[in-house]
């Protein structure tokens, strides 16, 4: 059965490939393919310098009394994930959690160094306070 088989459906049949995608003879072809470049300046983002884990707590930080929904819809992933997450800040000291009644309230240790630089550390409030501009609800509970 050949391609031109007037019995064999259109949809079958083989179909050529877009320009940008075809085969070039490399002697020829140059490493940058202009018609390409459209394609990728149209890609959205999909990364960001901070982490979830970072973006979780710095929502913590700011909302104290969240939810894992409330959580997972600021920060754009799922509720799992983001009971996870918080699950991860807790064990590793990040944040306590306090129940009262059926919610929880986080408690954020704010001198907790979240990243060493050199000589010298970054904690959690310092994170906070640059990422606020301001202090975070729980460091004006304390100058209160």
């Amino acid at each position: 059965m050949s391609a031109r088989d007037p019995t064999m459906s259109p949809a079958l049949l083989p179909k050529a490939a877009p320009p940008h995608l075809t085969a070039r003879d490399p002697s020829t072809s140059p490493a940058f393919v202009p018609e390409a470049a459209p394609l990728v300046a149209a890609l959205p983002t999909t990364w960001s310098f901070l982490t979830n884990h970072a973006l979780v707590l710095i929502h913590v930080g700011q909302r104290p009394e969240s939810t894992g929904l409330d959580i997972a819809q600021a920060v754009g992933i799922t509720e799992r994930a983001a009971r996870k997450i918080v699950g991860d800040l807790q064990t590793q000291g990040y944040i306590q959690r306090e129940k009262i009644g059926r919610r929880n309230r986080y408690r954020m240790d704010l001198h907790h160094p979240v990243i060493q630089l050199s000589d010298r550390s970054l904690t959690v409030g310092q994170l906070l306070e640059f990422v606020h501009g301001d202090k975070t609800p729980e460091q004006q509970e304390k100058s209160a």
